[in-house]
């Protein structure tokens, strides 16, 4: 008899520790991924051509003819990125200021009054919680040679694109560098512009931040 009971005994402390341990087992899984970030230009917008055919004559104050549009999936990001503008002309300005070169020379340029502004947006529409926009904005001076003045080559956005897509719109202007015909005093070649084709250009740069 004591043997039996022996034997229950054993058999119940084998299944109460069997119990205790399995109470006391767990097992975790920790799944992780991490989305890298990723910012495009969307290849419809990735050339924009603006062209301007303004008059011979004019007060050549400031541009007074102008074009402007938009593309409203220009780019593509996942998270916050920068903006950054260069700009350069046939003289080799180093600035997007309309240019040609003179016929009856080699080595000297017509430049025309030239202003360029370019805006970039996320998050819209306008009114919206996050929405977020900046803009560069480039005059040049009425010779094209002083007074240039270029604000926002660089654009910060710090917000994530809620739908990782970016609105853009330009708006170009041109005008003569100074007024023609003045019937007074002459002109410099600088303020003459001869009749022609006259080119610039802007290369923006996306990075992420």
């Amino acid at each position: 008899m004591k043997k039996y009971i022996g034997i229950a005994l054993a058999v119940l402390m084998i299944l109460g520790l069997s119990g205790m341990v399995l109470a006391g087992t767990t097992q975790t899984f920790n799944f992780s991924c991490t989305v890298q970030k990723h910012i495009e230009v969307n290849p419809a917008c990735a050339v924009i051509n603006a062209s301007l055919t303004i008059p011979g004559f004019g007060s050549g104050s400031v541009p007074v003819v102008t074009e402007h549009g938009g593309c409203r999936d220009a780019a593509y990001a996942n998270c916050p990125f920068t903006v950054s503008f260069v700009g350069n002309n046939p003289a080799s300005d180093n600035l997007p200021i309309l240019a040609r070169l003179e016929t009856s020379t080699t080595n000297r340029y017509d430049r025309l009054q030239t202003i360029i502004q370019i805006r970039y947006y996320i998050n819209l529409p306008w009114g919206t919680s996050g929405w977020e926009g900046h803009h560069m904005d480039f005059l040049s001076g009425p010779d094209g040679t002083t007074v240039n003045t270029w604000t926002g080559q660089t654009l910060t956005f710090v917000n994530y694109p809620h739908d990782g897509e970016i609105y853009m719109d330009w708006h170009f202007g041109a005008s003569l560098p100074h007024l023609s015909p003045d019937f007074g005093p002459d002109n410099t070649w600088q303020q003459s512009a001869d009749a022609g084709l006259y080119t610039c250009n802007v290369t923006a740069t996306f990075a992420v931040v």
